[in-house]
């Protein structure tokens, strides 16, 4: 009759002898029968060093941890993936032991592209990492819920690189080499953010989903962003009440047509423009800007900018108010249509 041991071996004090010999803790195959007698009589039965050494083997066979062995960290990777408790030789990103090539690895053997072509390659892989970016920036309605909005939105301005600082404090918060920031981890109750500094950082329109409804934000940096462009510009609008400062330098993407959504910021004081490559018109645009909004002052133009030789930039005029999206009063035509003089 087998004992009862053997389904709570690792509770049980005492082993039986058929529980010992059924889980194989002396093996009969490295040596004689006799031999294997006397080594099992000269154990005494239900000692801890047979208890130790038959969960030792169970836990083996089983693939289980031993939360005696392990430690606390060991103990929950291996409850992972039991298979293996240290990381393989070329497990990474792209592959792993247990599940194989990764879902972006195949995603990117899938293109339909010319190896032997940079230009090709680094044009997919610009656009792979701006979808990328694009579904890591979109809004996360649980850590809005449980932060409040303007604590969650600075959790996500550092997260990617940037700094935010709060109204009535002086302290800017940034994440450290690490990679943490001291941002609370709770809802703080009178917290507002004030000013944004998104320097250098690969920004994308879905990031304004984390920001459009910040109600004290007065400044705001965009300087260098690779990926700042006119739908950026546009998504501005939500903050017209208080935004007063606005940093759009060295955007490359940024044209005419972002340009002229600006004029909907009823309160902006100050906005810095230079090297903006893809903009024609920055000079009469500057010019219409200022006019358009009475308490503006645009940094960064130069005079001749916005003085440019008519000959040289006939109809410019009409073309940007066309943009900013008004007419002045001007003669009509025959037809009842409006004409701008240039």
């Amino acid at each position: 009759m087998t004992s009862a041991c053997h389904q709570f071996m690792k509770f049980n004090t005492r082993l039986c002898r058929s529980c010992v010999r059924h889980y194989g803790i002396f093996s009969k195959n490295t040596g004689s029968e006799k031999k294997n007698e006397e080594q099992e009589q000269s154990v005494p039965w239900g000692s801890p060093e047979v208890n130790e050494k038959f969960v030792e083997e169970f836990t083996k066979k089983q693939n289980l941890p031993n939360p005696v062995r392990n430690t606390e960290k060991e103990y929950f990777d291996s409850l992972k993936n039991p298979d293996r408790l240290e990381k393989g030789l070329l497990d990474g990103k792209f592959f792993t032991k247990k599940f194989g090539i990764s879902k972006d690895l195949l995603a990117w053997l899938s293109w339909d592209i010319n190896l032997n072509n940079f230009d090709e390659i680094r044009l997919h892989s610009m656009i792979w990492y701006l979808k990328t970016l694009r579904k890591e920036q979109k809004l996360q309605a649980n850590r809005v819920e449980a932060l409040g909005y303007d604590l969650s939105a600075a959790h996500f301005v550092v997260s990617q690189g940037g700094a935010v600082k709060f109204l009535g404090r002086e302290a800017w918060y940034v994440r450290n080499k690490q990679g943490k920031s001291t941002l609370p981890n709770i809802s703080v109750k009178g917290l507002y953010i004030e000013a944004i500094d998104f320097h250098n950082v690969a920004i994308t329109q879905e990031a304004f989903e984390n920001l459009d409804k910040l109600s004290q934000i007065r400044y705001m940096k965009f300087d260098n962003c690779q990926f700042f462009d006119d739908w950026c510009l546009a998504r501005l609008y939500c903050l017209s009440e208080t935004l007063e400062f606005l940093d759009i330098r060295n955007c490359s993407e940024v044209t005419d047509r972002g340009l002229s959504c600006l004029h909907s910021l009823k309160n902006l004081q100050c906005l810095k423009l230079s090297n903006l490559k893809k903009v024609q018109h920055i000079g009469l645009i500057t010019l219409l800007l200022e006019e358009a909004l009475p308490n503006l002052t645009v940094l960064g133009v130069s005079e001749e900018d916005l003085k440019p030789p008519e000959s040289k930039y006939r109809g410019e005029r009409k073309l940007v108010q066309a943009l900013l999206g008004y007419f002045e009063d001007s003669e009509k035509n025959k037809d009842g249509i409006s004409q701008v003089q240039v």
